[in-house]
């Protein structure tokens, strides 16, 4: 195993025991070689803890779990992993029928609104086609789940009170952060050495502005803070532009998540900032946002504009470079043409 996934691990078991520490992963585990084409986990939580836990699952136990998912899908198509937030991307794959077993995964089943909420948009897609769709959890509340049949039919690791599953809520976050993994789900982050001069750019600025600062007793035992901050300027086309930063003492790091708020926009607006953005948008994606798919389209934006952002608040906030990357230099375009 990796120096660093070691160190991960002992930062982990710093906040939860062995015993959680190894549930944790039979559920990465279980989801991670289960057999369905495609597999929607729930943002922000599950989705995170999937990937921040995954590489560990994979690399324990002299690398088990690798060698059975190499040995699985080999010459097979392996499966596709998203997040819901994810689900309008794939829509036609499942209009069409190319999806035939689909699994939705969550850490925690309260009542059960969400996961029946997706179900119906994935059966409303399907409903031409025979599809499969099954659902994982890794702890159920044992009171006042609904009683539709896909939440009844749930394969769930624990039923426990509601005093657990709040305790559940609350280590899962924890080993987001012990992790090195921001609490986010359709924005895009950074994550920078904070020995490095964009590291030591953020820290000066952090000293510097006007910063909140929330206080966390827990997070602070592991060396964990976090601030937050809104831009004063205002952007035409923004009702605000904030980050977030998240400094892992013990990892070094400073994670970024970056985040503008949009102005109310309609259809056809929404189509104009496809044109502006277009060349910071995969060809992929460009090609499925439609106005048959305005959630994608949206989506798709303010990830791009929040992207975009961030490059302009590291270069010009921070480093205040004269000298600026395209992004830095469009942001500026687009916030002084709107």
């Amino acid at each position: 195993m990796k120096k660093e996934l070691i160190e991960q691990k002992k930062k982990i078991l710093r906040r939860i025991s062995v015993t959680e520490y190894r549930e944790l992963l039979a559920f990465v585990e279980k989801v991670y070689l289960a057999d369905y084409e495609l597999k929607i986990l729930l943002a922000r939580k599950c989705s995170n803890l999937f990937f921040a836990l995954l590489e560990l699952t994979r690399e324990e136990d002299g690398a088990r779990v690798r060698r059975l998912y190499d040995e699985k899908f080999s010459g097979k198509v392996k499966p596709i992993i998203i997040s819901d937030r994810a689900l309008p991307y794939y829509a036609k794959n499942i209009q069409n029928g190319e999806i035939h077993r689909l699994l939705i995964a969550d850490d925690v089943i309260i009542h059960g609104r969400t996961i029946y909420q997706l179900y119906k948009q994935i059966e409303e897609l399907a409903r031409e086609n025979n599809i499969i769709v099954d659902v994982f959890s890794f702890a159920e509340n044992e009171n006042d789940v609904l009683k539709e049949t896909c939440i009844q039919n749930a394969i769930v690791d624990k039923l426990v009170s509601i005093h657990a599953w709040r305790a559940i809520v609350d280590t899962i976050i924890d080993v987001l952060y012990l992790s090195g993994r921001p609490y986010t789900s359709y924005v895009p982050n950074i994550v920078l050495k904070s020995a490095s001069v964009p590291g030591q750019a953020v820290k000066r600025f952090l000293q510097k502005e006007k910063v909140c600062t929330l206080h966390n007793q827990t997070h602070a035992q592991l060396n964990l803070y976090s601030y937050a901050w809104i831009d004063p300027k205002s952007w035409k086309f923004a009702l605000f532009q904030s980050m977030r930063f998240y400094l892992n003492e013990d990892l070094g790091l400073y994670i970024i998540a970056p985040m503008v708020s949009l102005m109310p926009v309609s259809g056809n607006s929404l189509f104009t900032y496809k044109e502006i953005l277009s060349e910071f948008i995969q060809k992929d994606y460009k090609e499925k946002m439609s106005e048959f798919n305005e959630e994608l389209v949206y989506r798709v934006i303010v990830y791009v504009i929040s992207a975009l952002w961030s490059r302009y608040f590291l270069f010009v906030k921070s480093l205040r470079r004269k000298k600026l990357t395209l992004a830095a230099r469009f942001w500026i375009r687009i916030s002084c043409s709107s």
